[in-house]
């Protein structure tokens, strides 16, 4: 088989489902009962889909080019694009205030800088939103935290930790919401089963508008 299968998720639905992510990986959703070979032979009669999904997902990256943080250019945060100015007059190293300000002693490490800022405001305001949640659900979980990962929003622990990519505070306070109702339902299904998408509904009803959003737009969300 030359079609490679990157994620491969087992539940109890009765079909077999195909996601081309934004970063070009080919996650595979399949019944408990079918077989590794059976669903690579679906994978190979869906080649040309596949392959054309690939495709588009890779003319959108090419138009997204990595940051060179210099002054004038645009940085998402909370789903708007706000300029970079560079400044010798500033104590902090990266401050925001309807623009990113950052030192021009701290260019060198200006990407850090930039993880940095973001990881802290990915906790406060996924805090925020879970713990308004797992009031009104009685969600119970440990604590939250924000990791460096490129290719997923968030997870869930197996002891009740959740996890959310630093990328994510760059997405619309609404589309972060969805990743948020998302990640608490995995408390109680720690799959994506039926059950699962009926719980994620209960706690957001307009989760699937939000998780389109997040589906076309989440290559734009790099530095």
């Amino acid at each position: 088989m030359d079609i490679r299968i990157d994620r491969l998720i087992r539940s109890k639905r009765r079909s077999v489902g195909l996601e081309i992510t934004d970063t070009a990986r080919l996650i595979v959703r399949a019944p408990h009962s079918l077989s590794r070979k059976r669903i690579e032979r679906i994978v190979l009669e869906k080649r040309n889909w596949i392959e054309r999904k690939l495709g588009e997902v890779g003319k959108k990256r090419l138009r997204v080019t990595r940051k060179n943080f210099l002054t004038g250019e645009m940085f998402y945060y909370l789903g708007r694009q706000y300029p970079l100015v560079i400044s010798d007059g500033v104590k902090k190293p990266i401050t925001f205030n309807d623009k990113f300000i950052l030192s021009q002693g701290c260019r060198d490490r200006a990407k850090e800088l930039f993880i940095s800022f973001y990881k802290q405001k990915t906790v406060e305001i996924t805090a925020k939103q879970a713990e308004a949640f797992a009031e009104k659900y009685k969600f119970k979980y440990e604590k939250i935290n924000s990791t460096r990962a490129e290719k997923r929003w968030g997870s869930c622990s197996s002891k009740g930790s959740l996890n959310f990519s630093y990328r994510l505070v760059m997405a619309p306070p609404a589309v972060i919401e969805y990743v948020v109702a998302h990640e608490l339902a995995h408390l109680t299904h720690q799959n994506h089963s039926g059950k699962f998408w009926v719980l994620v509904d209960k706690i957001l009803p307009a989760y699937k508008e939000r998780r389109d959003w997040l589906k076309k737009n989440g290559f734009l969300l790099v530095l």
